[in-house]
């Protein structure tokens, strides 16, 4: 297993595939279909990364990456989703959010995104 993550993603069809594909990528998967749910979840567990939507039911992405951060929680943070104005990624990475993706994505994507926080690069050879 390659780590943790927890997604939090309200659109059930959306989040089998997701969930699917990183499962079969190595990593485990925890699925949270509401904000309230994902908040909990995330305190509880701290997984080694989490996706969010931003429109969730209950409590919003923008939410729970603002209390995660405010409590002092710095698991990575990767909003997944329709808000594709680049004012929304400035106000997430603000909050706290390491990255941002678009949907409609491409799952190489995603799984490019994700693999920074668990492969970090190597650093240089000093000689």
């Amino acid at each position: 297993m390659k780590g943790s993550i927890l997604l939090v993603e309200d659109e059930a069809r959306l989040a089998r595939l997701m969930a699917l594909e990183l499962s079969e990528a190595g990593y485990e998967v925890t699925v949270a279909s509401d904000g309230l749910a994902g908040l909990e979840q995330a305190q509880a567990t701290t997984p080694d990364l989490l996706l969010l939507d931003w429109s969730l039911p209950k409590l919003t992405g923008l939410d729970i990456c603002a209390k995660l951060r405010t409590a002092g929680h710095a698991v990575p943070i990767i909003f997944v989703t329709s808000r594709a104005e680049e004012e929304y990624k400035e106000i997430a990475l603000e909050a706290g959010a390491n990255d941002y993706l678009m949907k409609p994505f491409n799952i190489n994507a995603l799984l490019d995104k994700i693999s920074t926080f668990f492969n970090p690069p190597l650093s240089p050879v000093l000689e």
